[in-house]
């Protein structure tokens, strides 16, 4: 089952690195996506559905119920951090 859906940033149309840590979306949650024409809206939503890996053309990444360990530059799944933390 899908809890999280994490997109690490990363190229706009000009090729220049994007400017967020992560941006992370939970299931459930309604989110609005707005700007300009031609602003990127559509390519962060392809994303999304095709949970991108560095394969399209904005070279985002989406991580699937996965926390990000900043510290560390780690990903660790959300049911490991749990399972060590005692919960179900």
């Amino acid at each position: 089952m899908i809890r999280e859906i994490t997109i690490l940033p990363g190229l706009d149309k000009s090729g220049v690195k994007e400017h967020y840590a992560n941006i992370t979306l939970s299931a459930g949650e309604t989110i609005s996506i707005v700007g300009p024409t031609g602003s990127g809206k559509t390519a962060f939503i392809t994303d999304i559905e095709l949970l991108a890996q560095e394969d399209t053309s904005t070279r985002r990444s989406g991580l699937v119920n996965m926390a990000l360990q900043k510290s560390c530059g780690l990903y660790v799944r959300i049911e490991d951090i749990r399972l060590l933390a005692g919960k179900d």
